[in-house]
């Protein structure tokens, strides 16, 4: 009973779908370069993270960029979005206009946002 017939072995993959967001590059996140994360993937994500926290996106490269964090007086995240950093990936992307992409949180610390359009 202590023996393993190792032909007994089955290996098993762990497939891990990193949390995700969907977003738009609308008109208005064109014109102020930004991204924003919503709360419930914030709050759910980044609550032990502090305001200004260097971040990285990778969408053909990588991009340095900040994410800024607001809490309310109970320590609650009430806004969250990339902005430093946004405007040169998106100049050194090529994005444009109503592009869609998926957002996936890679790792939180450090914070690595994947970006794919689709």
């Amino acid at each position: 009973m202590g023996d393993v017939d190792s032909s007994e072995y089955v290996e098993m993959e762990a497939h891990f779908k990193p949390p995700y967001l969907e977003f738009t590059f609308s008109k208005g996140y064109i014109n102020k370069p930004r991204i924003n994360i919503p709360l419930p993937f914030a709050r759910a994500h980044f609550q032990g993270l502090r305001d200004e926290t260097p971040i990285e996106l990778y969408v053909s490269r990588w991009w340095k960029a900040t994410m800024r964090i607001k809490f309310d007086q109970h320590k609650n995240i009430v806004t969250c979005n990339v902005k430093k950093g946004v405007s040169e990936m998106l100049a050194g992307e090529g994005i444009e206009l109503g592009e869609k992409a998926v957002v996936e949180l890679e790792c939180v610390e450090p914070p690595i946002l994947s970006i794919t359009f689709t």
